[in-house]
């Protein structure tokens, strides 16, 4: 049997093992969501992490310009589409969350790059549609790699897609997708939803098959979930009040407020308060234990762009590339990049690309766009600049200026 048909009997034989009590169901398994992901020639792997679209139907056009432009500046061999992709809260119809969701995966359909996705809280808020509607939209597009995966009530699409060598003879890389839910109903510490203990259950037996598979050997791997782990304020460091950049966050399970800033060592920045939900159901030491994840990524906090190791674990907040009404941005909204390499997949890339990094102040029309949308900005500022943005726009339609 080669490698890709133990790949697929791996990935369906162990969802079929996941029913954890009489609630639990398993989702079907799409023929193509066995692996198709394959390190390239040069040995390496690219995936681009895209967050928090949340846009509804059309979408910002200066957000579809810049992620075709950021698109061809990655060449990704992945894109990972983080949730909150479209605005549910606000789409009211059904055949618009159709086209909502067409509006960016079309972009990846006609340049033939790969897309996996998790779902965020905004994803299914809309009375329009449910998760699993969703994913049948997602899985009609070639381009699509995940499954519905693991199913347990609304929680739809736990998958994980190993990536071979560039030889195809061995697994190198995986990566989990895991849906961390919207809000806590649970208990009344309210907040945002934990990841079921059936979910971790699910992700300890698919892991233990993998090394199985792969000779006893953990595969490495990264996993990508819209809601960050509660561990965040474990790994961050607790500062006085008043400390500068520090951020505050009332605890509801102690209702003690505690303020933070990125410790020593860590990248990027921590431009807001992280909203984890209030409790854990041990998810990350699951992943602990089971030794196989480097770093667990996240979107959700629009602003925050950080990587904080907490024990031996990357913790990584990827900011938003939404310029829609229904969310918020900052300068430094972007993507993440990540490029594993197969002879050291341990030691792993990754940087955010931000809007300054695909546009130079010489492109009047998309630097107009960017202080339009963008709500740092004062509603005057971004009124002159959305004057500007169409005087430009016109005359680029004809060629005859500001490309």
């Amino acid at each position: 049997m080669n490698l890709k048909k133990i790949i697929k009997t791996v990935v369906c034989t162990t969802l079929s093992m996941c029913l954890i009590g009489a609630s639990v169901s398993v989702g079907a398994v799409k023929e193509k969501s066995e692996s198709s992901l394959q390190f390239g020639e040069d040995g390496k792997f690219t995936v681009l992490h895209v967050t928090d679209i949340q846009d509804r139907y059309p979408m910002n056009s200066v957000a579809k310009t810049y992620l075709i432009d950021t698109l061809e500046k990655v060449h990704p061999d992945l894109v990972v589409l983080g949730g909150d992709n479209i605005a549910g809260n606000v789409i009211r119809l059904q055949s618009n969350i159709d086209k909502a969701i067409n509006e960016y995966m079309s972009i990846f359909e006609e340049r033939g790059i790969k897309v996996a996705a998790v779902y965020g809280n905004h994803d299914a808020e809309s009375n329009a549609s449910t998760k699993e509607y969703q994913q049948a939209i997602y899985e009609s597009y070639s381009c699509y790699v995940g499954c519905t995966g693991f199913t347990d009530g609304e929680r739809v699409g736990n998958y994980n897609l190993p990536i071979l060598s560039s030889d195809g003879s061995r697994y190198v890389f995986n990566l989990w997708f895991i849906d961390s839910g919207d809000y806590n109903r649970e208990n009344d510490l309210e907040g945002y939803a934990v990841v079921k203990e059936s979910q971790i259950e699910w992700y300890k037996q698919q892991s233990q098959a993998l090394k199985e598979a792969n000779g006893g050997v953990s595969v490495p791997s990264v996993s990508f979930q819209h809601i960050i782990v509660p561990e965040i304020f474990d790994a961050l460091e607790q500062v006085e009040k008043g400390t500068e950049g520090a951020v505050e966050k009332k605890h509801a399970a102690t209702n003690e407020t505690k303020y933070y800033v990125l410790p020593e060592g860590a990248k990027g920045e921590l431009n807001e308060t992280p909203c984890p939900p209030e409790y854990t159901t041990g998810q990350f030491d699951a992943m602990l234990e089971t030794g196989d994840v480097l770093a667990v990524v996240s979107g959700h906090d629009h602003t925050n762009t950080f990587e904080v190791n907490y024990k031996g674990i990357d913790i990584i907040n990827t900011p938003c590339m939404s310029f829609a009404t229904t969310s918020y941005n900052g300068d430094n909204m972007g993507t993440r990049v990540f490029v594993f390499d197969e002879n050291t997949p341990e030691d792993y890339e990754t940087y955010v690309i931000g809007y300054d990094d695909i546009y130079s102040e010489d492109n009047k029309l998309m630097k107009a766009g960017f202080e339009t949308w963008s709500q740092n900005n004062s509603m005057p500022v971004r009124i002159c600049n959305g004057i500007k943005y169409y005087f430009y726009k016109f005359f680029s339609i004809f060629g005859k200026l500001f490309k």
